[in-house]
């Protein structure tokens, strides 16, 4: 490197921007770390829970030959320990996801390659997050659809980063309605046969003029008093332009927003 050169980099690296992305790089380093040893702990035990609990249904559906004397019949303990097996196995892979997503994040941090992307169904990927967020759906909103267009192929990608894509658009939808009378859509579609589309529409207080220009703005939030962080749409951005994607949005004030991710179909050129 040239004095000059040397010179402008010291300079640079002296710079306001340069301490605050070195920073979030210790940061993030730091946070990965300590979420890596809680994950561990979460992993063995959660998988502990899993075998007891197995043993447990299995016995038990050995022995209920007559309904419980508190009152709950087979069909209960059938329909029970079905969603309670469920919720443990959701548990445990979003353990495993969160472990993918701090692999990419250090490797990120590292100046690495993510791991090699792989043909990904995106009706199915869609259909999983929204699954996993079903419960704070139906908290949110009375008016939830879900439309997948089948003609929408396989597109290539991480699966997790893709469901972490609907997953944040879904929570940014849900946090936007004032009201559970306000609706909520998912749907995807096809584009010019280059684009799989994946879209979230939302009927809820829209996003004001002035902050249009800023919404995918890491730490940007017009939410901070109800737990908004600013990284949601920013971490959706970056995953996008990452499978080689586009995002946009159109969004109304009090009328509501519509986010429209696109994302190239492994056949277009």
């Amino acid at each position: 490197m040239s004095d000059i050169g040397m010179r402008e980099s010291i300079q640079d690296n002296d710079s306001p921007e340069f301490e605050r992305a070195t920073s979030i790089g210790l940061l993030k380093a730091g946070i990965s770390h300590d979420i890596r040893n809680s994950l561990n702990w979460m992993m063995l035990r959660g998988e502990s829970l899993y075998k007891r609990w197995k043993f447990i249904c299995t016995h038990a559906s050995v022995s209920l030959e007559e309904p419980f004397r508190a009152g709950v019949c087979r069909q209960d303990w059938a329909d029970l320990s079905q969603w309670i097996t469920k919720a443990i196995e959701d548990m445990q892979k979003g353990c495993r996801q969160i472990e993918e997503m701090l692999e990419s994040l250090q490797s990120y941090v590292n100046g690495e390659n993510p791991k090699e992307r792989r043909l990904v169904d995106l009706n199915h990927t869609v259909e999983e997050a929204v699954r996993i967020a079903q419960d704070h759906i139906r908290e949110c909103t009375r008016h939830f659809s879900l439309c997948l267009d089948p003609r929408v192929p396989v597109v290539r990608g991480r699966t997790v980063e893709l469901e972490q894509i609907v997953l944040n658009l879904i929570i940014n939808a849900c946090q936007s309605l004032r009201s559970a009378d306000r609706p909520i859509s998912v749907f995807t579609s096809t584009e010019n046969d280059r684009w799989a589309l994946l879209a979230v529409k939302d009927g809820g207080e829209g996003i004001a003029p002035e902050d249009k220009s800023r919404i995918f703005e890491p730490f940007f939030t017009t939410r901070a008093r109800n737990g908004g962080t600013g990284m949601g749409l920013a971490m959706v951005r970056k995953i996008v332009h990452g499978h080689g994607g586009e995002i946009g949005f159109e969004s109304a004030l009090n009328e509501g927003s519509c986010f429209v991710v696109r994302l190239p179909l492994i056949y277009a050129s």
